[in-house]
């Protein structure tokens, strides 16, 4: 990957359709050209710019891209920056003929986890203990809250809700956390084609709204 790519070349590079197979790699290729420019790091942690769209989108649609079109050639993903209706767009020839749908993506963070993160930036070390039961309901809340906002906007009728969940920590009661709050929410959500939930080790949730 280009390690000297323009703000338009950045963005391009970005914007490109790549298969799935190809996806997550193409991502942190572009997370590691980011570092290594100028100020890169501050830009990475901070969220600043282009940074924010590659970690809280590209990101998650390359693992999107992995655990559930399981890295298939066959079927390509295009990321789409800007504020329109989806993040994405995926094309599915894995039938056949190809099938276009969109994807509207959003991950599990608040303003605790940005300061955070700045902090651990600056500082280089961030030190806090959360107990199981805190951070299930800090979790639970942010899932609540996100399901929330985008039961109440437009999306094209193809469109998938992909919600990326950053915690490492995924047990078995923070996944039933998880899956009260979306059974709770379920019925709202039926402008989605499906919901997924994903974090970097797979698949957490997955079902269709009633229609």
């Amino acid at each position: 990957m280009n390690e000297h790519l323009s703000n338009d070349e950045f963005r391009q590079a970005m914007e490109f359709p790549y298969p799935a197979s190809d996806y997550l790699n193409m991502a942190y290729g572009l997370c590691s050209v980011l570092q290594s420019t100028p100020d890169g790091m501050k830009k990475f942690m901070h969220r600043i710019g282009l940074a924010k769209e590659l970690q809280d989108e590209m990101v998650p649609l390359g693992y999107l891209c992995k655990y559930f079109y399981e890295e298939s050639p066959a079927v390509e993903a295009r990321l789409v920056l800007g504020n329109q209706a989806g993040d994405a767009v995926i094309v599915d020839r894995r039938s056949g003929a190809p099938v276009s749908s969109h994807v509207e993506i959003t991950v599990l963070e608040n303003e605790t986890e940005h300061k955070k993160r700045v902090e651990l930036h600056k500082t280089g070390v961030v030190t806090e203990i959360v107990s199981e039961t805190r951070l299930n309901e800090t979790q639970g809340a942010m899932l609540r809250k996100v399901l929330t906002k985008k039961s109440g906007k437009e999306y094209p009728s193809d469109t998938m809700l992909l919600v990326f969940c950053k915690a490492n920590n995924h047990s078995a009661s923070l996944q039933r956390t998880f899956a009260s709050v979306a059974d709770e929410l379920k019925s709202s959500l039926s402008r989605f084609s499906r919901v997924l939930m994903a974090s970097r080790n797979g698949i957490l949730l997955d079902f269709s709204a009633p229609s």
